[in-house]
């Protein structure tokens, strides 16, 4: 189990998985302390994009020089009151993205990106959007 800090050093929280699968080749879990999450592959899944798009999202959040894609990602986010200092929570040496951002990329490759394929994004977007990403996960 690795330690993870909080940005603020507040508290230490001991992050594991505490369940994962694989449904339709998207992978998906749930943490220890009951974080929703999809991998990145099933992220990519999800968007309709190669996971190689994720992973470039994951490696340019912090930037100095912000990309459009990521600004636009980030007033995604912003604009649910959400900030996140990264895009993921990494566990164990891996990277799960969780429902927050997980909604804001796939409403990204819904709407404003000519990347990928807007009909997969599309119809998923509306079936997380009808139950909600927790809902899905779980």
């Amino acid at each position: 189990m690795q330690k993870i800090t909080t940005r603020f050093n507040q508290k230490e929280l001991d992050l594991c998985v505490a369940k994962e699968i694989e449904i339709d080749g998207i992978g998906m879990g749930v943490l220890n302390d009951g974080t929703p999450y999809l991998t990145g592959r099933g992220l990519a899944r999800l968007c309709g994009v190669d996971n190689s798009v994720i992973v470039r999202i994951g490696s340019e959040w912090s930037e100095d020089v912000q990309k459009p894609r990521i600004n636009k990602i980030k007033d995604i986010l912003t604009a649910r009151g959400v900030s996140t200092v990264s895009p993921y929570i990494e566990v164990e040496g891996a990277r799960y993205w969780t429902g927050s951002v997980c909604v804001a990329v796939l409403e990204y490759y819904s709407f404003e990106s000519s990347q990928g394929d807007k009909t997969i994004a599309l119809q998923n977007y509306r079936a997380l959007a009808g139950d909600g990403f927790e809902k899905f996960v779980y």
